[in-house]
């Protein structure tokens, strides 16, 4: 059984990082990979029942390693998070219908396959402020002109961050081909972010069923956290396809027109009115930037590291009165 606490407290851990308790049904999702069978539900249930009441009999004290408050679960003294995560759900609410209310039009972008919340938001976390990270798949080839479309509508619309407005914002800063779904090579070592951040996903719009795709070529995935499963977006925060077969039809012409010098031209454009020192950050084998014809990916200031350092001490922590 120690084996099973030690994974319910890896999950409080990582997500404690976050200021975000959990529901049973969410640890279990979140339990990392361990040797021998996997544990049931049931198994969870019962290590929460017990951790929440455990006796240090050794040192005659009561060390109670996890709390438990409104039916979410998390590190013993973090009660004020319980608080913190229904705020944060309301909030994430009007983001969501932001989201919902962009891709309505852009679903009509040529060459657009499906579009992600990501980050904080795709767990219905959101804090007052903050923009809405999204991810987006675009056909193969044709990534520079999806984004050249998507983030003009933003722009247009006046959806798009700018530097002095990112509150409700949406930002567009991660895109990937549909041949490029496998992204186990943006890891870095050690990293515990990058398998939650995917399983998080949540899908606002799929005209193909990327979100299935995701899952299945990130098979490696599952040997990290084995409870991954596909997102099952709720209707009133997901943007069902309309015209498909019409928007197949204009990149067919598109295609067959302009065929990969459009393609092109959008990538000189969009390099030319990027910043010199984020293009530059691109070149570098050490930058988190990334920008090639299968993966955009913007993020300046990757935290991922400095995630995996916070949550190792923290766990080497909460599991010390367990040794």
């Amino acid at each position: 059984m120690n084996r099973i606490r030690e994974g319910v407290l890896a999950a409080l851990a990582y997500y404690d990082a976050f200021d975000f308790p959990l529901t049973a049904q969410e640890i279990f999702l979140a339990l990392p990979a361990s040797e021998g069978a996997r544990p049931s539900f049931e198994d969870i249930e019962r290590v929460l029942s017990e951790s929440a009441n455990f006796h240090d009999r050794e040192n005659s004290r009561q060390a109670c390693v996890i709390g438990q408050a409104e039916g979410l679960y998390f590190l013993a003294g973090r009660d004020a998070i319980v608080a913190s995560r229904k705020s944060r759900y309301l909030l994430a609410e009007g983001k969501y219908a932001r989201v919902r209310g962009f891709f309505r039009l852009a679903r009509f972008a040529p060459y657009l396959r499906a579009a992600f919340v990501c980050n904080p938001l795709a767990r219905s976390y959101a804090r007052d402020g903050s923009d809405i990270d999204m991810f987006v798949v675009a056909a193969p080839g044709r990534i520079w002109l999806t984004r050249l479309f998507v983030t003009g509508l933003a722009a247009l619309m006046r959806v798009r961050p700018t530097a002095t407005e990112s509150a409700d914002r949406i930002c567009l800063s991660f895109f990937v081909t549909e041949d490029a779904l496998d992204l186990k090579g943006l890891a870095i070592d050690g990293d515990v972010y990058l398998p939650h951040w995917l399983q998080e996903l949540y899908p606002v719009y799929d005209e193909y069923g990327a979100a299935r795709a995701i899952f299945a070529r990130n098979g490696w995935l599952r040997d990290v956290l084995p409870g991954t499963r596909v997102q099952s977006p709720s209707r009133r925060r997901a943007v069902v396809p309309r015209l498909v077969r019409l928007k197949r039809a204009l990149e067919r012409s598109l295609d067959a027109l302009f065929g990969d010098w459009l393609e092109r031209w959008a990538e000189r454009r969009q390099k030319s009115w990027m910043p010199a020192a984020l293009r530059a950050a691109a070149d570098s084998p050490e930058s988190d930037v990334v920008l090639s014809d299968r993966i955009l990916k913007f993020h300046d200031h990757d935290r991922r590291a400095e995630i995996r350092d916070a949550y190792q001490e923290k766990l080497s922590h909460v599991l010390r009165p367990l040794a």
